[in-house]
């Protein structure tokens, strides 16, 4: 199974330890606005079908 830090744990410096953590985090960052944007867009059309009575296909 693939992780998001499993690549970055190579080298042990100091320095590549850090900029391995900022790149965690842009990557959760990244995560965050997703699941704020598309996400919100996914659950309003899921609940809009819902109310119809419609049948809503998630992948």
């Amino acid at each position: 199974m693939r992780t998001i830090d499993g690549k970055f744990t190579t080298s042990t410096s100091a320095w590549s330890r850090v900029w391995r953590d900022v790149r965690l985090l842009a990557h959760l960052g990244r995560q965050i606005v997703q699941y704020w944007t598309k996400g919100s867009r996914i659950r309003r059309s899921y609940r809009r079908k819902d109310d119809r009575g419609e049948v809503y296909w998630l992948d």
